[in-house]
This record gives structure tokens, C-alpha cells and sequence, in this order.
């Protein structure tokens, strides 16, 4: 992953593409960006403190997939880890309508689900945020990134979420299924980190 973060940063610099980097009291932002597109990736922290606590990551434009994001993720993180000292306890990525990879393993983990299938049998269109987190968690379904963040020493411990709706009809249809199954969506997900112990 070295050597391809690196063959990365040279095609960067050959397509014209640049990162620059933004410091504030309790932000250290890295922006990658050419002509058309933008990615950014920030670290937080309390302005009282020295160690940045949590990752964001926000595209602006619309993803190919996860696993292409990793590669542009990683380089970032590299860059700032020589620059800032990074313990995260948390993350926020994007939430799975905006990588196409994401959103169809997504759906097809709710569909499979028996515990969702029995609560949709039960009460319809009605959001049971623990039962989400708690598929959502057990079926990695970010797996790209958890795989990146075990490189980096973390695991997730847990979900959380907000802003909630159900996936249209025509989003399900566009994403190859029949368009009645009834899947829910947070448009803010996170993801709470621990340590990966030694």
C-alpha cells in the first residue's frame, strides 16, 4: 500500500492535481484537488488539547466507489501523520448513498437480514436505530475502510447515526432491485474507534 500510495501522489503532481493543507485551533485539513473535482480529509480536535480525536472525509464530487476513495484516504492520512499527532476515537466517512460499491452491499445486507425482515413484517416503515447499528456494524459493511483502519492501528467499536429516511423506489430500481423493499437510510453515519490492542 506504500508504493501505491506513492505512485499515487506522483500521478497527482503529473495530472496537475494538487493537496494543500489548512490548519485552524481544532482542524487540520488536507484538500486534494484538480480542475473538476475536490476530496477532503480533516482531523479534529478541542482546541485545549494537541491530539486529533476525529477523521472526516468529504467528496466533492460523486464517488466511483469506496474502494477507489482508499487509495486518496490513506495518502492524506500519511500526510498528516507525519505533521499532526492523530489518536481517533472517531470517523465519518460519507453515508452509503454516496458510494455505489457501499449502497448495494448495504441494501443487500438489509434484505438478507432476518432480524430487519421480522421487524418489517412487524411495523412496516418504522426506524429501529439500534437495529440498524447494530447490522450495519455486524455485517462490515464499509469493509474498504475498516480494513484501512486496522492499518493504522483501530478497529470499530460501534455505529451511530442521524438524519434518517428509507431508500426510494427509484434508487432501488436504479441499483438493480425490485424496488419494494423497505431499507433504511441515515444520511450522517459515524463510526466509533478503539485501539486495535497489541
Amino acid at each position: 500500500m506504500k508504493l501505491i500510495s506513492v505512485i499515487l501522489v506522483y500521478f497527482m503532481i503529473c495530472l496537475g492535481a494538487e493537496i494543500t493543507v489548512t490548519q485552524s485551533a481544532n482542524e487540520y485539513a488536507l484538500k486534494y484537488s484538480d480542475s473538476t473535482m475536490f476530496r477532503i480529509l480533516s482531523f479534529r480536535k478541542n482546541e485545549t488539547d494537541n491530539i486529533f480525536i476525529s477523521l472526516h472525509y468529504t467528496l466533492g464530487y460523486k464517488s466511483e466507489a469506496l474502494a477507489h476513495e482508499i487509495l486518496y484516504i490513506d495518502t492524506l492520512w500519511r500526510i498528516a501523520e507525519s505533521n499532526i499527532e492523530i489518536d481517533l476515537t472517531s470517523a465519518d466517512i460519507g453515508y452509503p448513498m454516496e458510494f455505489p460499491d457501499v449502497i448495494r452491499n448495504y441494501i443487500d445486507t438489509f434484505n438478507r437480514s432476518k432480524i430487519w425482515q421480522a421487524h418489517v413484517k412487524a411495523k412496516k416503515k418504522e426506524l429501529n436505530y439500534p437495529l440498524m447499528h447494530e447490522i450495519i456494524y455486524e455485517a462490515d459493511i464499509y469493509r474498504p475502510f475498516s480494513r484501512l483502519l486496522e492499518k493504522y492501528g483501530y478497529k470499530v467499536a460501534s455505529v451511530s447515526s442521524e438524519k434518517h429516511g428509507f431508500i426510494l423506489k427509484s434508487d432501488l430500481r436504479k441499483f438493480g432491485f425490485k424496488g419494494n423493499e423497505i431499507i433504511p437510510m441515515p444520511f450522517m453515519l459515524y463510526w466509533k474507534l478503539e485501539k486495535i490492542k497489541p
